[in-house]
């Protein structure tokens, strides 16, 4: 089965942005699930999945009264990094025209 390559360019796109979010810790253990799943959907490149990643980005804006309390944002954990360097890797045309 061949992939969507402008599934894959959807993905591929929010891969690399991905790589300059900040976010809590906790929310970069989401990232990683999600990257997990898709590593395992490959060579596939499901939309949900990548709809679920832009759900997770990092707000633009704070809310008002924000409350120094909350969780400090952080660069990407490196085997999020790792995971996503891959499968930027995985989903670029040159990819797919080895397999």
């Amino acid at each position: 089965m061949t992939r969507d390559p402008l599934h894959a360019a959807a993905a591929a796109d929010v891969l690399e942005d991905l790589l300059q979010w900040t976010l809590p810790a906790h929310r970069w253990r989401d990232v990683d699930q999600i990257l997990i799943r898709m590593i395992e959907a490959l060579p596939d490149a499901p939309p949900a999945l990548t709809a679920e990643l832009e759900l997770i980005s990092p707000r633009r804006v704070r809310r008002i009264g924000h409350k120094r309390e909350e969780p400090v944002d952080t660069p990407p954990p490196p085997l999020v990094l790792e995971r996503a360097n891959q499968l930027i890797h995985d989903y670029s045309p040159e990819s797919e025209e080895s397999t």
